[in-house]
């Protein structure tokens, strides 16, 4: 590389810092990433296949218009893999701590910590205790796969990637993933001081050390930690209090190094009640979205929970089931169980007609039909409107794009006729319910970008929030 090609390293290197700030350029780019100019190519060059997938999806845009700030215009960006490009230093690996925080239904103190055994004695002392869920029984999808490697990524280099945001709805993994980084961490390095919570628990000791002024006491052990790893963070919403002494810890817990995973139901740009700041924060983290499981995903779930069960499904029965039970993990583990229950009290082998008899109660309660006021008010939380204006008469984009998408989404996911539609939402005609259905159909086709309450958004991105909120309930 020529003096001048190192110049130009060193700019991009000092605008891109500027732009994300010093803690964020560290986070995602200080030993992880070299950057080489052959003076045709910017090369972004990091040592992990994900990585390199990650940084192109998030950063290619940014790194562009940087390069064009500074003098390079229409230079190619590429992204590759390459040898360890800064390994870090001794120091930086070493795990000091002694003192772990067991998550919530583990054996507790009165202050909430405990010094924990050796994992080998610890094993043959809790043997009676549920064990944590492991990375080696997570069925990896296509709807998962970047949630499962971001989460492998962390445990294996803690720090690294932080904070890490997971989000999906219920029964898609999120808390599966939080319990394997747990358990590999706690093995890994059992001298680590390691935090699992979710976020109700992080609250209530919150409040109650401000009415037992035991604060001092309460940041020591969250500030001080090497991972912390928060569940259903959403139940933040509004807290402010706690929702400031949540970004001051995440804030000290990154200055000092450590690592923070968060899950929530929905992403960071959907959770505006936990305010701008720490909402725009996360947004700027790894955020990584775990969809409802796929067909062939269910059907591994099943098969895994059925081999534990020590059952025989057969694909018939495992098409059958999975073809009723959509998405939630839970759902599907529930009925293998139930399943396994008639199996030890009749006898009966399971085909396809007794998983049907059997299970008629879940497939019920899995597929209710939705309503046309569920869909009103998913509808209207997700696009900022209001019911009148779904109503109204108004042709403003405002409102007549998400009360198209309510048309769209009433027709795909109720059991209404155009004209009961067109009736709940203004009194409008069959051909306007038909109209609007095909106009969202057809912006899906051609990956249409929809602009509502200041965000630019795709129409299949909007679709999927308003049906994680239906799913939600």
């Amino acid at each position: 590389m020529s003096f001048n090609d190192k110049d130009i390293v060193s700019a991009l290197v000092a605008a891109l810092s500027a732009h994300l700030g010093a803690q964020r350029y560290t986070a995602w780019f200080g030993r992880n990433v070299e950057f080489q100019f052959d003076g045709s190519a910017l090369k972004v060059l990091t040592p992990d296949a994900f990585y390199v997938d990650w940084l192109r999806t998030n950063y290619r845009e940014l790194i562009a218009e940087i390069c064009q700030q500074i003098g390079l215009a229409d230079v190619a960006v590429q992204f590759a893999l390459c040898e360890v490009v800064k390994p870090p230093a001794a120091e930086e690996c070493a795990q000091p701590l002694t003192v772990v925080t067991p998550p919530a239904d583990a054996d507790e103190s009165a202050s909430g910590t405990a010094v924990l055994e050796p994992p080998k004695a610890r094993a043959e002392a809790n043997s009676g205790r549920r064990r944590f869920a492991q990375f080696a029984t997570f069925v990896v999808g296509e709807s998962n796969r970047v949630g499962y490697t971001a989460a492998q990524i962390v445990a294996r280099e803690p720090g690294r990637v932080t904070p890490l945001v997971l989000y999906g709805p219920p029964g898609t993994g999120k808390t599966h993933l939080l319990e394997a980084l747990w358990s590999e961490l706690r093995i890994s390095r059992p001298q680590a001081h390691l935090i699992y919570q979710r976020a109700e628990q992080f609250t209530s000791q919150f409040v109650e050390a401000l009415r037992g002024s035991g604060m001092p006491a309460f940041r020591r052990k969250y500030r001080h930690a090497q991972l912390l790893i928060l569940d259903d963070l959403q139940f933040f919403s509004n807290k402010r209090a706690t929702l400031d002494e949540l970004l001051y810890t995440i804030d000290q817990l990154q200055d000092s190094g450590g690592q923070v995973v968060l899950a929530a139901d929905r992403s960071p740009s959907e959770l505006t009640c936990l305010g701008p700041e720490l909402a725009s924060r996360l947004q700027g983290s790894m955020v990584c979205r775990i969809d409802p499981a796929d067909e062939a995903t269910r059907r591994a779930i099943m098969r895994r929970v059925a081999d534990r069960q020590g059952l025989e499904l057969g694909d018939e029965v495992e098409a059958f089931i999975a073809a009723r039970l959509r998405g939630d993990g839970r759902e599907l583990i529930g009925a293998i169980h139930r399943l396994r229950v008639e199996v030890e009290a009749t006898g009966r082998a399971i085909d396809v007609e007794m998983a049907r008899t059997t299970l008629a109660e879940l497939f019920v309660a899995a597929q209710r039909p939705v309503q046309l006021p569920e869909i009103e008010q998913a509808i209207c939380e997700v696009c900022g409107v209001r019911p009148a204006d779904l109503q109204s008469s108004s042709r403003a984009k405002e409102a007549t794009y998400p009360r198209m998408l309510a048309m769209y989404l009433a027709r795909k996911l109720t059991t209404a006729a155009f004209s009961e539609i067109g009736a709940y939402f203004g009194q409008r005609k069959h051909t306007t319910v038909i109209s609007a259905t095909n106009k969202v159909a057809l912006w899906r086709e051609t990956n249409e970008i929809v602009r509502l309450g200041g965000a630019s958004l795709p129409v299949d991105e909007l679709v999927r929030r308003v049906e994680a909120r239906l799913r939600a309930g």
